[in-house]
């Protein structure tokens, strides 16, 4: 409720029940308060998480081929031609390697607050200020991933937002290269 309450001053939308948790990407090394009162982050960045079963379908839209009846797409029904997507894309969340969705995927633990098969959507975060919301995130911590998945997290945050833009070749000078090559 004290994270719920922040919201609602910074970023309403947040306050959705659909919103069933967040989970902090802000690096733990900075937020940790070392001989001061504030730690060395200024903001604390929140993904929202979701119910798994909440979000399935607009995963399997974009990854599946949705069955047409006179045009027009049904919602829920895919080709069966398209079943070994889902099967593919339902691996890839299980595993932790949904960084194209951007996913993170929490089993259910009831000490942690995760009563179902959830999703962090990591592109779907909101800052707040440490300074002042600090000591409320702290209380309302219910949980915390184990070591090797802080860091398969932080890998997935990387490749989301640390990828460097560089520029493709020219497609004329690409194919004279590609042709003698091969």
């Amino acid at each position: 409720e004290g994270v719920r309450a922040i919201l609602q001053d910074v970023h309403p939308h947040f306050t959705d029940e659909k919103y069933t948790g967040f989970l902090v990407l802000t690096q733990t090394c900075d937020l940790v308060r070392r001989n001061r009162e504030s730690c060395k982050s200024r903001y604390v960045n929140l993904a929202v998480v979701r119910p798994l079963r909440d979000v399935l379908g607009f995963l399997l839209d974009r990854a599946c081929e949705r069955v047409m009846v006179s045009g027009h797409p049904v919602n829920g029904f895919y080709c069966k031609e398209t079943k070994v997507k889902a099967h593919q894309l339902m691996e890839r969340v299980f595993n932790q390697n949904a960084q194209a969705e951007g996913l993170f995927y929490l089993h259910p633990n009831a000490q942690a607050g995760i009563l179902a098969p959830s999703v962090a959507l990591i592109q779907v975060s909101v800052a707040v200020r440490s300074h002042e919301h600090y000591d409320v995130l702290v209380k309302a911590r219910s949980g915390r991933l184990a070591e090797q998945f802080q860091s398969k997290l932080g890998w997935l945050i990387g490749n989301l937002f640390s990828r460097v833009a560089t520029q493709d070749w020219p497609e004329a000078a690409r194919k004279t290269m590609e042709s003698a090559f091969l």
